[in-house]
């Protein structure tokens, strides 16, 4: 970096010599949010000057909001009901989901369909007794439940 470097952003209004960057060394910044709960603020702050008066410099924020979709996150956002189900499976999502896919415990496909949005219902009436996987995929990823067929 061509200027000073400086360990921490001053406080707004703080002037400083820098000397203009020019051609190939300007640079650009980059900044990764990792959120841990879900949904994380970051706040990036940059020190900005006129080229034409490079002492004249003064700090600009930036708040950045990030939303992690983990699977248990977004499972979380999905419920089916009942579990165990004798005929109808509602679903409901705060996601977008397209498709449907029920697969049973020896991994084979028994039933598929598109869906649209808002809540939907499957019937499962006509599948055997035991223990199914759910496998709905949607705007925000796939999302796997398990459901038990009495």
């Amino acid at each position: 970096i061509f200027g000073i470097c400086m360990g921490t952003i001053p406080p707004v209004g703080t002037q400083a010599t820098m000397n203009p960057i020019y051609g190939s060394n300007q640079g650009m910044i980059r900044l990764t949010v990792n959120p841990y709960s879900g949904t994380e603020t970051a706040k990036l702050q940059v020190m900005v000057w006129d080229v034409d008066y490079p002492n004249d410099t003064d700090t600009a924020t930036f708040l950045l909001n990030t939303t992690l979709n983990t699977p248990e996150l977004l499972a979380s956002k999905v419920k089916i009901a009942p579990n165990p189900v004798q005929d109808q499976l509602s679903i409901n999502s705060e996601y977008d989901l397209n498709k449907a896919q029920i697969i049973d415990a020896k991994g084979s496909t028994v039933f598929q369909t598109n869906m649209t949005l808002g809540q939907q219902t499957i019937n499962v009436g006509t599948l055997p007794e035991g223990v199914y996987t759910i496998v709905l995929a949607g705007d925000q990823g796939t999302i796997e439940k398990r459901f038990v067929k009495l």
